[in-house]
């Protein structure tokens, strides 16, 4: 029997815009997106151990780029290659210019940043604040895609998408690029645009090896129809190229050091389990004690909510949280919130779901069976 939504409401009504008003439009949504994400940038630059102040860690950033870390981190090239090619086509003026800015008072006052690879850093930068504006846009279409809502809803819960990106105590130059490619595959996936999601899936396979997440969340979605040719041969498409590019890059970073999977299980995760005054220890530092678990709280209690309810390809995809736990449990930090987001923009999606759910919301989402 399939679940009725009796608030439900049909969509909207299309309304012609001339193309002045769809630009002004769109140059208002992206400055919006640009306010947001220079303010998560700059929380992300100087709350976070962004791991360009250690020159002595191993997965410093000049590391990182110069293809200098071990393994599994070393896998995860396509960020690091771009800004190694973009750095090398930077005119030496403006390498120069570069330095000058990030050794200035301001700059060492506000990052703690000394200048060196001071062009590599910018590029870095840019690449993630690029990455959260790419990611703005792709929730506003993905949240389309699900809730025939006003494009106004919708850009203002694409813009707190943005603004609430978990954000930990430590961060790596390929986690935003991440969190985009794996949003834009997840959008392209839904939307059947194979020609879109293969180039978006290869990317996202170069990114991080958390792409195979991707497969999964496909396979979930054609359960009900396995057995057809075309859902096997995309299913056995990405998983053969995946394993393509592991082996390629294993065979190809064998002489860096470090495994092939950190573990963290006995030596951090169960500690920090078994303690629990150390809850309150995770995310931002300039949020009050304790709001980071009320902030996670409240995020399941959106995410499961109406669940019956919620668009089908969200609740079947949404089982990918148990991996990523898993994997965070055993082979990671389980307090990185930055381990988490391949489910962040399902979790999203499901939390706007439940939003337009509540009894005094006036838009209602439309009804989703079974």
């Amino acid at each position: 029997m399939s679940s009725q939504n009796p608030k439900a409401i049909p969509p909207p009504t299309t309304v012609k815009h001339s193309k002045r008003d769809t630009l002004l439009r769109w140059w208002a949504m992206l400055s919006g997106y640009a306010v947001i994400a220079s303010l998560v940038m700059h929380i992300t630059l100087t709350d976070t151990s962004f791991h360009f102040h250690d020159p002595d860690s191993q997965v410093a950033f000049h590391k990182m780029v110069q293809g200098q870390v071990h393994r599994p981190f070393a896998y995860r090239i396509a960020a690091p290659f771009s800004i190694r090619v973009m750095s090398n086509m930077t005119p030496t003026s403006v390498k120069d210019r570069l330095s000058a800015f990030w050794n200035s008072k301001l700059s060492l006052a506000t990052y703690g940043y000394t200048g060196e690879y001071a062009t590599e850093y910018t590029w870095g930068v840019l690449l993630l604040y690029l990455s959260l504006l790419v990611f703005g846009l792709l929730m506003y279409t993905l949240l389309g895609e699900f809730f025939p809502v006003p494009r106004l809803t919708r850009y203002l819960a694409s813009i707190a998408c943005v603004a609430f990106v978990p954000i930990g105590r430590s961060f790596f130059v390929y986690d935003y690029p991440n969190l985009a490619v794996f949003t834009a595959c997840i959008l392209a996936m839904y939307k059947r645009n194979w020609s879109a999601f293969y180039p978006l899936f290869l990317v996202a396979c170069l990114t991080k090896e958390t792409s195979i997440l991707l497969t999964i969340i496909y396979v979930l979605n054609i359960r009900n129809n396995i057995r057809s040719s075309k859902n096997i041969a995309h299913a056995a498409c990405q998983l053969a190229i995946w394993i393509l590019l592991f082996l390629l890059l294993r065979v190809g970073m064998a002489e860096e050091g470090g495994a092939l999977m950190e573990f963290h299980l006995l030596d951090y995760n169960l500690p920090l389990l078994l303690k629990p005054s150390s809850y309150f220890n995770f995310g931002p530092s300039l949020l009050p004690r304790g709001i980071n678990i009320l902030l996670i709280c409240s995020a399941v209690v959106f995410t499961v909510s109406y669940w019956r309810y919620k668009p089908l390809f969200v609740r079947r995809s949404l089982s990918i949280l148990a991996f990523l736990l898993g994997l965070a449990l055993f082979g990671g930090w389980i307090d990185e919130l930055r381990m988490y987001y391949e489910a962040y923009p399902l979790i999203a999606c499901a939390g706007f779901h439940t939003l337009l759910s509540l009894p005094w919301t006036p838009t209602q989402p439309a009804e989703q069976s079974n």
